[in-house]
């Protein structure tokens, strides 16, 4: 991870926790605890990940199968894998690769020195599809009502083929409910100059009742979309899940609300492209953040007709570093982080 922890509001009066496997995260805590697979966190990962497999017990380089298990892997046994197996070998242990392979399987891709993420190299008997699931336990001592959600969709699309990956959450790990504003679809055609991309998705989840001590499901799940031939590369980084209450002290959008934010390339420059999806006719205003909060410009102020709407920063009188820029509708907020690179 390369960007500062976004922090969120503790404003609520009593303490929620989240249990990832063994660890408890309490979101009133200023250091919220976030996956980058780059540092330990209990219960999560040992050490960078290192793409060495899948251990309930896990050694420096792997991954706790108790809080992670991934499906859709060509030489899996029957049945597939299921929390607390072990799983060291083949597909589930391809190593470290800096993109370009075309080797099926589970990967740790190194997004630059020392920044890794969990990543699949989907074939056409790999992943196609396949999914990762993120297994929670709630440890509040109360029915959990509602979480907010955050992570980076990594991609490096030098592929003429085009895969998903979409977000969906269980109480059961049976029956799945779908997230549409965070799914992701990579392009079609090739990058002329491929490098990894990253795209942010934070929301929230309502309408829970997860009682105390039992499970939360995350799923990621990949398939392929449109094209031929092989397939692009695709992780996940920066997963941080909290009962907490907003992003930089705003509300963090519901997930129904229909509005999505896209921007690249990313990293860029000096220019930005940003894309606007809405789908109610209403004033929006697009905003400039940095990481600590500081609004440095608005880039839009007005009404939108639903539809897609596109427009440009240029980012020349501006340092390098992380920008935060957020959609806001009045009734909810989508925010993207992007890196200006010069």
């Amino acid at each position: 991870m390369r960007a500062g922890i976004i922090n969120l509001s503790a404003a609520a009066a009593v303490v929620l926790q989240l249990l990832f496997s063994q660890v408890s995260i309490t979101h009133t805590d200023p250091a919220i605890f976030i996956i980058d697979f780059d540092n330990t966190v209990n219960g999560v990962n040992q050490g960078q990940y290192l793409g060495t497999g899948f251990n309930p017990l896990p050694d420096v380089g792997q991954i706790d199968s108790d809080a992670f298990i991934i499906y859709g892997a060509s030489d899996d046994t029957d049945p597939p894998m299921q929390f607390g197996d072990t799983r060291t070998e083949g597909d589930f242990a391809r190593g470290i690769e800096n993109g370009g392979t075309s080797t099926g399987g589970i990967w740790s891709f190194q997004l630059e020195t020392g920044n890794l993420a969990l990543g699949l190299q989907p074939t056409a008997s790999d992943f196609t599809p396949g999914s990762i699931v993120l297994r929670l336990q709630n440890d509040t001592g109360q029915n959990l009502t509602h979480l907010t959600v955050e992570y980076d969709i990594i991609v490096l699309n030098d592929q003429n083929r085009s895969s998903s990956f979409d977000f969906s959450y269980s109480e059961d790990d049976e029956s799945y409910n779908d997230v549409p504003p965070a799914s992701f679809t990579s392009g079609l055609d090739p990058d002329m100059d491929p490098q990894w991309i990253t795209e942010h998705r934070s929301f929230w989840i309502h309408g829970l009742s997860t009682v105390d001590g039992g499970f939360l499901y995350l799923k990621w799940t990949t398939d392929d979309v449109a094209g031929s031939g092989s397939r692009d590369q695709i992780a996940i980084d920066n997963i941080q899940v909290s009962a907490g209450n907003a992003l930089h002290n705003q509300k963090l959008p519901d997930h129904r609300s229909g509005n999505i934010l896209k921007s690249f390339p990313n990293p860029f420059n000096p220019e930005l492209t940003i894309t606007i999806d809405v789908s109610v006719y209403r004033k929006y205003q697009v905003e400039l953040y940095n990481l600590t909060g500081k609004h440095i410009d608005t880039l839009h102020k007005g009404y939108l007709q639903p539809g897609r709407h596109s427009l440009i920063w240029d980012a020349s009188d501006y340092p390098s570093g992380y920008y935060l820029i957020s959609l806001i509708d009045g009734e909810s907020i989508s925010t993207s982080r992007v890196l200006l690179i010069k």
